[in-house]
């Protein structure tokens, strides 16, 4: 999403016990040395009830907030390319 080769849509990463892992190396490791930016963490969503992706979907196309869903900015595209911000 962040170099344009995708166009961004809602992630969701089902099951925190599966994910909750892979998402704190996320914060610790790659934030933390700046391989990210922190609000990339806002590119997906964990969670464990499913029940809510359908309504959350329909908020993230029809809101400017896109349901709580990070949208990558142009700087986001030049970090992700290897750019500076």
């Amino acid at each position: 999403m962040q170099t344009q080769k995708l166009h961004a849509f809602p992630i969701y990463l089902v099951g925190r016990d599966y994910w909750s892992g892979l998402v704190e190396w996320f914060d610790k490791t790659l934030a933390e040395h700046g391989a990210i930016a922190r609000d990339d963490l806002k590119l997906f969503k964990l969670l464990d009830d499913v029940r809510q992706i359908p309504s959350d979907i329909k908020r993230y196309y029809k809101s400017a907030g896109h349901a709580g869903f990070k949208i990558p900015t142009q700087r986001d595209r030049r970090r992700a390319a290897g750019g500076t911000s």
